[in-house]
């Protein structure tokens, strides 16, 4: 499938689901009418690429063709537009947590938690609106009960990202224990969502068919691995050449190091890079929130020109390519658009903004 296409078959389905989130969002008095607040969504429904929103679409259509079937918009509206909702309050959340998106003050920090919750109960009111009564009873709470497990298991990779996946917690691991650690954060923070969302499409689908259903949960967790581990990557690129997304501002880059998160590139540094390069990695985890704009764009080079980021690129090219064996219970031409996902999520801009620093190095160090 060429990029054009995909993009396309993106925005048509954002175009599809909009109407749902307008709708939702605006059934909040506190969001609709607070500017603060009402950013974040606003920016979400504006964006074309609705990544998950997509996953359950596609799942779901190509179940469906695979077993001769029509897909209906119906069938696939409702689940993919409680999707970004639920995104939406993982957002607010992460805004919190992270310092991201502006988020700074007690009044801030309170907005965001009231807005995390009410998000969080639009997407399980538009899921319940969109199948409850549509659907056999024991598919609907099936789909209510897996985006309650997804919610769930995301706080709990929360407490991992802020108490245990850190350099001041962790530090004392060996490689192998670090990587675990940060690969248990990544799937309960981003691929258990894209998990459930795939195992949701198959409920939407209602096929009877086990491997594919499997196949399709196995789909979705190696995809989610692999954004995650693309968006733990972007956030090492220097503020003037990141152009942010909905929940972060281009400001916010180097948010992880500065809260101390292990992440596949800093775990390299640590156990592969050089003394020189440990050194400076660990003087930056230490400085952690003080640590200079300077030091932190030298902590780029140095993961840039050591291979360590390049060592997160390949294991994001691993899941990539785990997510795309499991679709082959699927024909090419169906399975292309969640093939295409895969490519898309690892040669995005930010690799190209780093790209751009590498062969700026000499100039530059």
């Amino acid at each position: 499938m060429e990029a054009e296409n995909y993009w396309r078959l993106m925005k048509e389905t954002s175009d599809r689901i909009n109407p749902l989130l307008e709708e939702a969002i605006n059934s909040s008095e506190c969001i609709s009418k607070d500017s603060t607040l009402l950013e974040l969504p606003r920016a979400r429904i504006e964006n074309p690429s609705k990544l998950r929103a997509h996953t359950a679409r596609f799942v779901y259509e190509a179940i469906e063709k695979s077993e001769g079937r029509k897909p209906r918009e119906a069938d696939w509206i409702p689940l993919a537009a409680a999707s970004e909702l639920e995104l939406i309050s993982m957002y607010y959340l992460n805004q919190i947590w992270d310092g991201k998106g502006g988020c700074t003050t007690k009044a801030d920090i309170d907005k965001r938690a009231v807005a995390a919750g009410i998000t969080r109960n639009l997407a399980f009111r538009t899921l319940e609106k969109g199948y409850r009564g549509k659907i056999d009873p024991r598919k609907a709470d099936e789909l209510s009960a897996l985006l309650l497990e997804s919610d769930t298991v995301f706080l709990e990779g929360e407490y991992t990202d802020i108490f245990e996946n850190t350099y001041s917690s962790a530090k004392a691991f060996s490689f192998e224990d670090m990587m675990n650690l940060c690969s248990k954060r990544i799937y309960q923070m981003n691929a258990s969502f894209f998990e459930k969302i795939a195992q949701m499409a198959a409920i939407a689908s209602d096929t009877k068919d086990e491997k594919k259903k499997e196949a399709v949960k196995k789909f979705g967790s190696n995809l989610g691995m692999l954004v995650q581990i693309v968006n733990d990557t972007a956030d090492f690129v220097p503020e003037e050449e990141n152009r942010g997304t909905c929940e972060r501002y281009s400001s916010d880059s180097y948010a992880d190091i500065k809260h101390g998160k292990l992440t596949y590139p800093i775990i390299w540094t640590l156990h592969r890079g050089t003394e020189e390069e440990r050194n400076k990695l660990i003087e930056v985890l230490e400085r952690g929130k003080l640590a200079s704009s300077l030091e932190l764009e030298n902590l780029t080079r140095i993961l840039v020109t050591n291979e360590a980021i390049n060592f997160a690129i390949s294991k994001a090219k691993e899941y990539a390519g785990q997510a795309k064996r499991e679709l082959r219970v699927f024909s090419p031409e169906i399975r292309a658009p969640l093939s295409m996902s895969c490519s898309m999520a690892y040669t995005n801009r930010y690799y190209e903004s780093l790209k751009k620093i590498k062969w700026q190095k000499k100039d530059l160090l």
